[in-house]
């Protein structure tokens, strides 16, 4: 899984900006992960980064810039975690339930949701970042881009209700771990999404 390291961010040479760049967007993502966005400075980013102040003002004019790309990398991380699921659909026929082959395929993505909801601190970043996306618009987009995507692909073989059901389900798994010790089991995230995914069509899938 890929998450922000815990441990500080090597400090990048003089003669690397891109690499300081990258270090500071690391130190902001790590600290959104711990505690949220309202406490964003620059000044607690520099010090985590192991640069200057005036280095995190440099790239990052605003805090408001420096936390809205922050977010953009924590969506990209959520998006690689969970790429797993929309491959294993993208090569998949889901129309036949009660096909061994796809129930397969749903223990598959059982058992890579699984692992995204077990980093509890993927997951804390994931509420932080669709949190601070219901008033902010355009990271709205890019926090929408990986479940928009996976209701398109399985729209094309069961349907939009059903479609719409199961990307619903993963976001609350989602918050029902960031709640809980621990997450939903890997046998019931796939009963749970079988039930879903075999659901009757509805009018509006006709």
């Amino acid at each position: 899984m890929t998450h922000p390291e815990q441990t500080p961010s090597p400090t990048p040479g003089r003669r690397d900006p891109e690499g300081r760049r990258a270090a500071i967007l690391r130190a902001a993502a790590e600290l959104i992960c711990e505690s949220g966005v309202h406490g964003l400075t620059h000044r607690a980013v520099a010090a985590r980064a192991g640069v200057a102040v005036g280095s995190t003002t440099r790239y990052f004019t605003t805090i408001n810039d420096l936390r809205a790309e922050a977010l953009r990398t924590l969506a990209d991380d959520n998006e690689r975690d969970l790429a797993g699921i929309a491959d294993l659909i993208r090569d998949a026929d889901l129309t036949d339930i009660s096909s061994p082959a796809t129930r397969q395929v749903i223990a598959d993505c059982a058992d890579v949701l699984h692992g995204f909801l077990s980093n509890t601190r993927q997951v804390h970043a994931t509420l932080v970042m669709l949190g601070t996306a219901t008033t902010d618009a355009p990271l709205r987009t890019v926090a929408l881009q990986w479940s928009d995507q996976l209701s398109d692909l399985l729209a094309a073989q069961v349907g939009t209700v059903r479609a719409t059901a199961a990307v619903a389900y993963i976001d609350g798994v989602t918050v029902h771990a960031a709640l809980h010790d621990t997450p939903v089991s890997r046998p019931a995230l796939a009963a749970a999404l079988t039930a879903i995914i075999g659901m009757p069509p509805t009018q509006e899938d006709q």
